[in-house]
């Protein structure tokens, strides 16, 4: 039997009510989201995945972009899931850092694109120029 997203959090929250005593017990709860892309679980914040307003992401945490569930009822997103973790870790800090000797930035810029990251995007494609933070935040197009 397939379990949807509600009763999957019903039975989460039964098994973890001793978090529930506390504001900080609420709070992490309800914030943390489970990502499927590509077969890849992903463990996040909702305050990660909102940071950058007209994203794909943001659009899915706001209930601006529906999102099928996999069969865990955890959000489904079909993309390279190894890739993913490049675009976590951008949301997550703000910056693309890559492993030394990374040679997958064709396919990065790719789902820089899909997730509508401009900053993102540009970063790949421009390593070397940095742009300043608010730039980033606001989305703007940069034409280097």
């Amino acid at each position: 039997r397939k379990i949807n997203r509600r009763e999957k959090e019903k039975e989460y929250e039964g098994k973890h009510n001793s978090l529930e005593d506390t504001d900080q017990g609420k709070n992490c709860k309800s914030t943390l989201m489970t990502l499927n892309v590509g077969g890849y679980l992903y463990i996040t914040q909702k305050q990660t995945l909102t940071k950058y307003p007209d994203t794909f992401l943001e659009g899915i945490v706001n209930g601006k972009i529906l999102c099928p569930f996999d069969a865990d009822g955890h959000y489904f997103i079909d993309r390279d899931g190894l890739l993913f973790r490049h675009v976590l870790n951008f949301l997550r800090n703000g910056e693309l850092l890559l492993p030394e000797g990374f040679r997958e930035n064709q396919l990065l810029a790719q789902e820089a694109e899909f997730f509508q990251l401009k900053g993102l995007a540009e970063e790949v494609k421009f390593p070397h120029v940095k742009m300043p933070p608010f730039l980033i935040s606001a989305g703007r197009d940069w034409n280097l």
